[in-house]
């Protein structure tokens, strides 16, 4: 068997470099007002993009060919672009927008408060079409935050994708390696673990479908081929693949066609031997087609002993439009091998080595995801779209737990989504429907060293999904009345090892999610909004096996739960406020999740750290969510993310202790996730930002015992980005610049003398990250 590669863990270099950054870091925010005064020496063109109808079509991209300058409308369709006086007459820009074919203009230097009308539409559009019809619109009657590629570039430096994700309200995020680019990493929104959370590229499942979690660490470099996300908290909208229990998370893929030949190179190097490359190369319009390819690797020592990783991965798509089809091919294909570090460490021996890692040397594993999906979407007319989507995707791998037990497994999954797109001449109604079907078949297997070739066990899985939705709003008197209702059925089947003789059979689920809601615009600035949804979800493939991976004649009676464990259900409502003012944006919402058995995590976990869960009949989780974005001036904004939560288990009995508790508070779910920044971009070329982020104490167990918790913690960060006519850049990233420590995982340990005691995760001190890229 292949081992993974010994990587040597280094000293932490970050301390005396992020000192000179700090340096650095004051002396360009005092130079900030210099700044700002020298940018009033460029040319300004401001301007307005329009329809044919002319109405303003907000964020419409606006480049110069010759420097790369480029912004985005604002809600008004409105732009400003400096330029630097180089004795021309003329600057050409080009204009593109969603939904409307690219349009290059030639302006006369000395013009302002241009009209530029993007007259000619292109055929149809992936996210109009594919990525829409399960995202919610920004007028829905849901909590959502989307980010654009522009909100993406400010914070991506090649780190996991769910260290990017929590930068929006409720979303916890931890990192078994100890810093953002290294190994595992998991993410709860509103408490909830990642296995209740759906996540989709281009309104294709992500998720696996047994286990119901995205193990992003298989795909390496994930987010820099990203053009949006959105992530809904709560219900939601109806999605495709597993339940959006706790909420979804929908990617859209880059989109080629929106790009301009070239190829752009990163480079990167960090604390902790944390090094990674990325080249990508766009092709332009060709012909009606558009290409996109990204290779990357990265590898990195870990912060946390024996936590290294290697990986590597490609991303690629190809599109054709003309003026009644699109097709596009999308397809990733990813392989890490880490040094595990997944086991929580009793704060007495982190007090004696904070990298400690209770797994030897010898726990490595070794994964690889790929997926390829085929989309075809046909335009009738200006109001009827159909799409039809085909997808195949795999996953494979082994994970040596102890130096003595590996586990492995291989599995495929295929399927087909179909998406009917409708708006009424009026455009007052919105009628989307979508089918979609999938299979997930899977092979489980145990062998041990050093005869790693004889396999003790092979199991195997198979689980069928399908689904239909229907959603419709309609604008009366005003009001925009929204309706969203799904039917899921899933079903699993189990095979155990021929050699046992015995037959578990298979269970079947069918769910009814319906989803109301209405928005009103109370002024032009200022619309509120209110939900209600329901939601079904089964228990994941671990769950049903109570924790164990191979059932056999002598632990049947105990582990298998078919019929024994209940699917949870949820019912949610949601209220909130959006607000579009040219000083403020945002969203403030309210929410309550009433769960009935909800399959609650109980503290224990298998050997390999697999969360063990049984039903609890009665609890609920509330509270209040915001993200807000402020601009002070120009050059300066604060931005501000944070949640509220108010969680209880109404009733909860420990069975190892015979105790009941009541209106207790869930484990690993803090009450205050807040996220408060600075931005400043005093000139074009430059952006600086110090971010700080707090999380409260939560608890380990589902008892309050505050001996057993998990104390909250406070943790600045700042980032630095110089751009050079939009073709060249340096980045720099400082994680924890007050040098902290924290945790942001635990579970219940045992001290030297057998007593329960808090474990932790511990997360890596002041840690630094250069990015320089250069586009071609």
């Amino acid at each position: 068997m292949n081992r993974l590669p010994r990587i040597q863990t280094t000293s932490n270099p970050a301390i005396r470099l992020a000192a000179l950054y700090r340096w650095l870091f004051l002396a360009l925010l005092g130079c900030a007002v210099p700044f700002g005064l020298m940018a009033q020496s460029e040319l300004v063109i401001n301007g307005q993009v329009q329809d044919v109808k002319q109405v303003p079509l907000p964020f419409a991209s606006v480049e110069v060919t010759t420097t790369k300058q480029q912004t985005k409308t604002d809600q008004e369709g409105k732009f400003s672009l400096q330029v630097k006086a180089n004795g021309k007459d003329t600057v050409y820009l080009l204009i593109s927008a969603i939904g409307y074919q690219r349009k290059q203009v030639k302006v006369s230097s000395s013009s302002s408060n241009l009209i530029i009308m993007l007259d000619q539409q292109s055929a149809v559009q992936t996210i109009d079409i594919v990525v829409n019809a399960i995202r919610g619109e920004e007028k829905a009657p849901i909590a959502q935050t989307t980010l654009s590629k522009e909100d993406i570039d400010k914070q991506f430096y090649g780190q996991d994708a769910t260290a990017l994700l929590q930068q929006t309200p409720n979303i916890n995020a931890s990192f078994d390696a100890g810093n953002l680019f290294s190994n595992y990493s998991y993410m709860r929104i509103r408490g909830l673990d990642y296995s209740r959370i759906n996540v989709t590229l281009d309104g294709v499942p992500l998720n696996d479908m047994m286990d119901q979690g995205v193990f992003f660490s298989n795909m390496v470099d994930f987010a820099n081929s990203i053009q949006s996300v959105q992530v809904q908290r709560g219900v939601g909208t109806s999605s495709n693949g597993t339940a959006g229990y706790a909420g979804s998370v929908n990617f859209e893929s880059l989109r080629p066609q929106d790009q301009l030949p070239g190829a752009e190179l990163q480079l990167s190097v960090g604390s902790f031997g944390t090094s990674r490359y990325s080249a990508e190369v766009y092709s332009g319009l060709v012909k009606g087609w558009s290409f996109y390819g990204r290779y990357s690797a990265l590898q990195s020592a870990g912060y946390r002993d024996n936590s290294g990783m290697q990986g590597n991965s490609f991303f690629g798509s190809a599109v054709y439009e003309d003026d009644k089809h699109l097709i596009k091919f999308t397809g990733f294909s990813g392989r890490n091998k880490n040094r595990l570090a997944y086991l929580p460490v009793p704060l007495y021996l982190i007090d004696q080595n904070p990298r400690t890692n209770l797994l030897t040397p010898g726990a490595t594993d070794d994964f690889g995801q790929d997926l390829i999906t085929a989309q075809y979407a046909r335009k009738f007319d200006p109001r009827n779209t159909l799409s039809i989507s085909a997808y195949f995707g795999s996953a494979g791998g082994w994970f040596e737990y102890s130096d003595l037990d590996i586990l492995g497994l291989r599995n495929r999954h295929f399927g087909l989504i179909s998406n009917y797109r409708h708006v009424s001449e009026d455009n007052k109604l919105l009628f989307i429907a979508g089918i979609q079907a999938n299979t997930f078949l899977r092979e489980n297997w145990y062998a041990q060293n050093p005869a790693n070739d004889t396999r003790l066990y092979n199991n195997w899985g198979r689980k069928d999904e399908a689904s239909a939705f229907a959603k419709l709003s309609y604008n009366l008197a005003g009001f925009d009345l929204f309706a969203d209702l799904q039917v899921r059925y899933a079903g699993f089947g189990y095979t155990p090892d021929i050699k046992e003789n015995i037959s578990v059979g298979s269970q079947s689920w069918t769910f009814l999610n319906p989803k109301v809601g209405v928005s009103y615009p109370i002024t032009e600035r200022v619309s509120a909004f209110a939900s209600v949804g329901m939601v079904g979800r089964e228990p994941t493939r671990s769950d049903l096996l109570n924790g164990t991976d191979n059932i056999t004649v002598a632990n049947k009676d105990t582990t298998a739960q078919f019929g024994n464990l209940k699917p949870e259900s949820l019912l949610d409502y949601e209220a909130g406020i959006n607000l579009k003012y040219s000083w403020l944006r945002g969203q403030i919402n309210a929410f309550y999740m009433d769960f009935r058995n909800e399959i609650a995590a109980t503290g224990a976990y298998t050997s390999w750290f697999v969360p063990l869960r049984k039903n609890v009949n009665s609890s609920y989780r509330t509270g209040l969510e915001w993200s807000l974005n402020a601009k002070a001036t120009d050059w300066l904004s604060i931005q501000s993310t944070g949640a509220y939560t108010v969680a209880k288990i109404r009733s909860y009995t420990n069975d190892a202790e015979g105790k009941t508790y009541d209106n207790v508070t869930p484990l690993l779910t803090p009450t205050w996730i807040l996220s408060n920044g600075l931005i400043l971009s005093p000139t074009k070329w430059l952006d600086l930002a110090l971010i700080g982020r707090y999380v409260s104490k939560s608890y380990l167990a589902n008892n309050d015992d505050e001996n057993l918790s998990m104390p909250g913690y406070f943790v600045v960060d700042s980032r630095l980005s110089v751009n050079y006519q939009r073709k060249y850049s340096l980045s720099v990233l400082v994680n924890n610049l007050t040098n902290q420590r924290y945790f942001n995982n635990g579970a219940i340990g045992y001290d030297a003398a057998g007593n329960t005691t808090p474990a932790y995760v511990v997360q890596a001190p002041i840690n630094l990250f250069v990015t320089v890229s250069a586009r071609f």
